[in-house]
């Protein structure tokens, strides 16, 4: 596999995994005690990944309604909703695989 076709899959996964955990919430833990947000190779995902984990440890119930509301960046808030109101046609089985798989490819 081309070098650029191995940064194209991790820029997925990371995609991917972000996207997961906006939808379900209770895998943002699960997934920072694997992942640290700086092992995300793009800049956008960092930052998702940096909001989520604040936004964790000061509101461990996690609402993404406030997330979203103290988003100064319009784009970025409008990238963020969408990818949690995206459609999502997975059990929970296939969820926790396609989680697995992200982390190894990140």
């Amino acid at each position: 596999m081309k070098s650029e076709d191995a940064d194209i899959l991790i820029l997925s996964a990371e995609r991917l995994l972000l996207s997961a955990m906006l939808r379900h919430p209770k895998l943002i833990s699960s997934v920072f005690a694997e992942v640290g947000i700086m092992e995300f190779i793009e800049e956008w995902c960092q930052e998702v990944a940096r909001l989520l984990s604040e936004e964790v440890r000061s509101n461990p119930s996690f609402d993404l309604t406030t997330l979203l509301d103290g988003i100064e960046d319009p784009e970025l808030a409008l990238q963020l909703r969408s990818l949690a109101l995206a459609e999502e046609t997975m059990d929970e089985r296939e969820l926790k695989d396609l989680v697995r798989d992200c982390i190894a490819m990140i």
